[in-house]
């Protein structure tokens, strides 16, 4: 995570699989450190995939890293629209 980092796109369309311990890492390593390197002011325009199971699994981490934080972060299909979201 590098510092006066505020916005990002996520592109996970061709993410595949993803494995409960790469998802447990995200919470409990990588989120904490980018609390603390970026503190809350970080918007995250996210390009999901169309895979049900990879969705609801984004969503329940989003919206626990939404509980935990003042992140904005955002599903979109469209590129376009997700970086317009980013300016």
């Amino acid at each position: 995570v590098q510092r006066n980092c505020h916005r990002m796109l996520i592109d996970q369309r061709k993410i595949g699989k993803v494995q409960m311990q790469s998802r447990a890492w995200l919470l409990v390593t990588w989120f904490p450190n980018a609390r603390k390197q970026l503190g809350d002011s970080f918007n995250a325009a996210i390009m999901v995939t169309a895979d049900v199971r990879q969705k609801t699994g984004m969503q329940f981490l989003v919206d626990g890293m939404k509980r935990a934080s003042r992140f904005n972060l955002k599903f979109f299909t469209d590129r376009d629209q997700a970086l317009d979201w980013l300016k």
